[in-house]
């Protein structure tokens, strides 16, 4: 709560219950743009009473956002302080006057809490003082959705010993409550927290009951939270000034032990405000002093089974002079915004300030000022949010209305910013082979797409929304794109045609993008999108995105992603010995028809041989140097020899190409007589750029390139020829008489 002002100018003014503790003066709160929730309309005055003072305001809300403020208005019952309230729909207007709520107005009723249900119905509890014969008890009265009394007020504690006193409600979605409060002396040891469930018609359901397991663990201010089916949790601060908890399920069986809420316990951490989700999740907000943190207001995430969520964190960004009026609302699925007060960051006393976080607890948008005037003190405030988070605020402003306190309230809205897109940057997906199979096409996550837009460039959001793209144009000249949004188990084709059918993809583990180019594609191509914070729309749905910027969930400016479609080298292994088929000297032309180039290839099997990642890739080889040219010369053909042509390859910058097909040859024409070998160097040529049988520059290799890194000799035998004898003949020897002598016997030539 805040400081009490008003107890200082009217002695009997009930007293504050909650402490607010003052440190040195900062430097005002510098001015802040509101950019996630917006005011709808100005604030203004719930009050129609303004004589003497109004204070302690507290606001109830339903799911639609009808909602009704109670508050104390001193001597308007004709004695002292009594309990008043205000029914307002869900646009803020009055539904009907101001009412009374006590029906019994002897000395003092106040410090009055409020509950709501789905539906409206509300009930209305308050302390009363000597009501009972026995200092403070506690009351309430319970109202429908019209603001008519259902039954009269009724006494919530039935041990009357002492002061009961500091009341809390909850209700769940049916109408079903329960109240806690502190009562003194009650267990034996000092202050301890009780509570007592109700039905929806106000029955009590069993006994009152303790809540503090220990009896030395409580002291005062017990707030509670309820879920949408009446699990609720309860918290307090005890002696130690520590904030405490214990859940309990809609029977009002505890769930576990008490436990300690914050992390830190050497420091002080008073006044609790907790709020629940419909599904159990809730949040528990403090005021922390001392000790070696830092002082401001704290708050720890727990899911439905009480399991912390993440650390303790601070809510406030100023942690000096603040005041711990604080209360907590929270929507249905779990967003939730802290209230508070704090002095002198409006420059004149106290003002109310608030944050918005999301159901993971990330601040939405900075801090901000929630009441417009500013002269004097405005605090205790009290927050109520529907299911859509939409959320009034109400506090109570000192010297506002000419008097002293009166109730003042703020509407607000969920108005989304649009993300923003940065487009100097260069988003690309994954480099795609030529001809990747299907199969091994996994495509590119969209949270990369969105990284590698950095540093340059990128996506932002004030409302720290999760993002994602929206697809407003693909190319589809050299292939086709599809999306999956289950990592790759379902793939579907991308149809966008325009901003009128946008395609929505989220950025997170599972939504990816793959681009499946045409058959032999090598190259560039994109597509455009901006920016989707995700706030409509789902992901892998389609969504008109012609309206962006603005409060619409895409954004002013777009970008293109990009994907290179890319070569990858062949790779030739030159551990084998690629040969040409031996040919015989002196041959003729005619009988030399050269060996095919695949053949070449071939040969270098099974040690060495040429390989391509790309599937069903093409071979053939550039030739980048001739051997023994003096011996004679190389020649090729690619029409199966009808014509020849020499090579003519002097080394890398006259490469010639020769494809591995059944019509490309090579073949050596050795000098008249020679006998021996020659060979020529080559590369692998993966033919994707290129064509047979012409002459290129290879010497950058390898990488993307068509040419192979390594290269390698292919040689050719030129072997002697053996005699051939044909025995068709009928060779003789000269003829000799008999007796001739050796010497007269020349023989005859071979």
């Amino acid at each position: 709560m805040i400081i009490d002002w008003l107890k200082s100018l009217r002695s009997s003014a009930p007293p504050r219950r909650r402490i607010s503790r003052r440190l040195a003066v900062p430097t005002p709160l510098e001015s802040r743009t509101l950019l996630s929730a917006v005011p709808l309309g100005p604030e203004f005055q719930v009050n129609t009473w303004t004589t003497d003072g109004q204070l302690y305001p507290a606001i109830a809300m339903d799911s639609d956002g009808d909602y009704v403020i109670t508050w104390n208005s001193y001597g308007q019952d004709g004695s002292n302080w009594g309990i008043f309230a205000q029914r307002y729909n869900s646009v803020g207007i009055p539904q009907g006057a101001e009412f009374q709520v006590n029906s019994f107005t002897t000395s003092a009723q106040y410090a009055p809490n409020i509950a709501m249900d789905a539906d409206g119905d509300f009930v209305i509890t308050w302390e009363s003082f000597a009501q009972d014969g026995n200092g403070d008890g506690v009351y309430a009265r319970r109202y429908n959705a019209l603001g008519i009394p259902q039954g009269s007020e009724f006494q919530v504690n039935s041990f009357t010993t002492d002061d009961q006193n500091s009341p809390s409600i909850a209700m769940d979605a049916d109408g079903d409550f329960v109240i806690t409060w502190v009562s003194y002396g009650q267990d034996g040891d000092d202050y301890g927290i009780y509570a007592q469930k109700f039905d929806a018609f106000g029955v009590p359901q069993g006994v009152e009951f303790r809540v503090n397991s220990e009896p030395a663990s409580a002291i005062d201010y017990p707030q509670i939270g309820m879920d949408a089916d009446g699990d609720f949790v309860i918290t307090w601060t005890g002696r130690d000034l520590n904030t405490y908890a214990q859940r309990f399920n809609a029977l009002g069986v505890p769930q576990g032990d008490e436990f300690h809420v914050g992390s830190t316990t050497t420091e002080d951490q008073w006044i609790s405000s907790v709020g629940m989700d419909a599904d159990g999740d809730f949040v528990v907000a403090w005021a922390n002093f001392g000790g070696i943190g830092a002082d401001g207001i704290y708050a720890q995430r727990f899911d439905a089974t009480g399991v912390m969520q993440g650390s303790e964190f601070l809510v406030t960004s100023f942690t000096t002079f603040f005041d711990v009026s604080l209360s907590v609302g929270m929507d249905a699925d779990g967003d939730f915004v802290v209230a508070w007060s704090n002095f002198g960051l409006d420059e004149d006393g106290y003002g109310c300030y608030a944050q918005r976080f999301n159901a993971a607890g990330v601040p939405q948008g900075a801090e901000f000022h929630v009441n417009s005037w500013t002269t004097g003190n405005q605090g205790y405030t009290s927050i109520a949010m529907d299911a859509d988070g939409d959320f009034v605020i109400t506090w109570e402003s000192f010297g506002q209305d000419g008097f002293f306190g009166g109730i003042y309230s703020q509407r607000f809205s969920l108005i989304n910013s649009s993300p923003l897109l940065n487009n100097a940057g260069n988003p690309t997906l994954d480099p795609l082979v030529q001809n990747k199979s299907l199969a091994s096409n996994n495509g590119t996550l969209v949270a990369d797409i969105i990284a590698s837009m950095g540093p340059s460039g990128g996506i932002t959001d004030a409302d720290s929304d999760p993002i994602g793209i929206a697809i407003n144009g693909v190319s589809n000249t050299y292939g086709s794109w599809q999306y999956t949004v289950n990592n790759g188990t379902n793939w579907t084709p991308i149809t966008v045609t325009g901003n009128n059918n946008a395609l929505l993809l989220a950025s997170d583990g599972n939504t990816r993008i793959r681009f499946l180019p045409n058959a032999d594609f090598i190259g560039n191509t994109r597509f455009a999108f901006v920016a989707w914070d995700r706030t409509t729309g789902a992901n892998g749905g389609t969504a008109n995105v012609a309206a962006r910027g603005g409060t619409t969930p895409y954004s002013l400016a777009y970008e293109y992603a990009s994907i290179n479609v890319v070569n990858v080298a062949p790779v030739l292994d030159p551990a084998g010995s690629p040969t040409l088929d031996t040919i015989v000297s002196n041959l003729y032309n005619v009988d030399n028809p050269g060996t095919l180039v695949s053949d070449i290839i071939a040969r270098m099997a099974p040690s060495g041989g040429i390989t391509d990642a790309n599937p069903g890739a093409l071979q053939g080889i550039a030739i980048n140097g001739l051997l023994n040219t003096d011996k004679g010369s190389w020649q090729f053909t690619t029409n199966g020899g009808t014509s020849w042509i020499s090579i003519g390859t002097t080394g890398n910058s006259d490469a010639r190409l020769l494809a591995a097909d059944a019509n490309t040859r090579i073949r050596f024409v050795p000098i008249a007589g020679f006998a021996g070998t020659a060979s020529f160097a080559f590369v692998a040529w993966d033919r994707t750029s290129g064509y047979n049988g012409a002459v290129t520059g290879a010497g950058t290799r390898g990488g993307s390139t068509p040419y192979s890194l390594t290269y390698d000799y292919a040689s050719i035998s030129v072997v002697n020829a053996a005699p051939v004898l044909n025995d068709a003949g009928n060779p003789l020897f000269d003829g000799l008489l008999p007796d001739t002598p050796d010497a007269s016997n020349p023989g005859t030539l071979v």
